[in-house]
């Protein structure tokens, strides 16, 4: 992410208790890479030492300095998770379909037809699923995540000025 949209992204979640819907799609189409960066991230034994940053005047380590990230990208992908896990399973199949396998509205609205043709039977070639339902089923998953994310604490916001994943864009 570069300083420009790095300084947009902190912003973005900042205004007026909102957060604005392409955040929300940024951060759902990086979830599962932001997930294995983290992991990455992680002491490798239970016995590892982490230190609380320490104000210096040279500013904070680079330990201290990966483990405020790793916190602060934590905090959000511990939110979008409680977002998706409450979800009902229709939505959460939509987001799947969404963000996980880049589908445009239109290629989820064949798939999701299809499922339907199937639980009703070939003969109601009627069923159909539009591709204005599926973007309100998609406004609804970024107003959910949404509802979650402004539960995270103003020193997230902070925190997310510095932050850099160079490389992990997928899409959004």
């Amino acid at each position: 992410m570069g300083e420009e949209q790095t300084r947009r992204f902190a912003d973005a979640g900042t205004k007026e208790n909102q957060v604005d819907p392409k955040i929300i799609d940024k951060i759902l189409y990086n979830f599962r890479t932001w997930q294995r960066l983290v992991a990455l991230t992680e002491p490798v034994a239970s016995t590892s030492v982490i230190r609380l940053p320490v104000a210096t005047s040279s500013g904070p380590s680079i330990p201290e300095r990966v483990a405020m990230r790793r916190a602060a990208v934590t905090e959000v992908l511990v939110a979008v998770e409680l977002a998706l896990k409450s979800m009902p399973p229709e939505l959460r199949q939509i987001a799947r379909l969404k963000y996980d396998h880049q589908m445009s509205y239109r290629e989820i609205a064949r798939v999701l037809t299809k499922r339907a043709r199937r639980r009703v039977g070939a003969d109601q070639k009627t069923t159909r699923v539009s591709i204005s339902t599926v973007h309100e089923k998609v406004d609804a998953i970024r107003n959910i995540c949404a509802q979650h994310l402004r539960s995270i604490s103003g020193e997230f916001w902070a925190q997310i000025r510095t932050l850099e994943l160079d490389g992990t864009e997928q899409r959004g």
